[in-house]
């Protein structure tokens, strides 16, 4: 939870994608490559046609909901400990938080807009680096960036 962008309360979430894709690699027998490719390409929009495809849908959409079950108890943690103050939205970060349709369905889950950050925002970042493609792990890099930078 933050007010004016500062941080006054942070919870990582104990699971996100690739909790996601190990559940498909393991009950799909699928490496973890193709699991992560499939839960990309599939996200939460549905429309699976074969028998393996509706398994995977199942899947992603089971680990959703205790996903979304971990964020409304850290949610109503903090609202019972900060009565009076209003939640706004929810941020989300990490290489999970490109799952198709995510955004979406925590905001009707939880009743609370959701965005992404962009964790390199208030980072330098050099031509080499740009050069390189780091844009593209940007979500993945936030967890990380922010420890780095929280332990100044």
């Amino acid at each position: 939870m933050a007010t004016g962008g500062t941080p006054e309360f942070v919870r990582l979430v104990p699971s996100g994608g690739d909790d996601i894709s190990r559940t498909l690699e393991r009950s799909l027998g699928i490496s973890f490559h193709e699991a992560e490719q499939d839960k990309v390409r599939r996200g939460l929009q549905g429309g699976a046609t074969t028998p393996r495809e509706v398994d995977a849908e199942h899947l992603v959409r089971e680990n959703v909901a205790g996903l979304i079950e971990s964020i409304r108890n850290t949610l109503n943690f903090y609202a019972n400990a900060h009565p009076g103050q209003h939640i706004s939205s929810v941020v989300l970060a990490g290489g999970g938080s490109r799952l198709a349709g995510l955004g979406a369905v925590l905001s009707r889950a939880l009743g609370i807009a959701t965005t992404h950050v962009d964790p390199l925002d208030t980072f330098t970042v050099r031509r080499k680096q740009h050069a390189a493609g780091v844009e593209k792990l940007a979500l993945e890099l936030a967890a990380p960036l922010g420890v780095t930078v929280g332990g100044k």
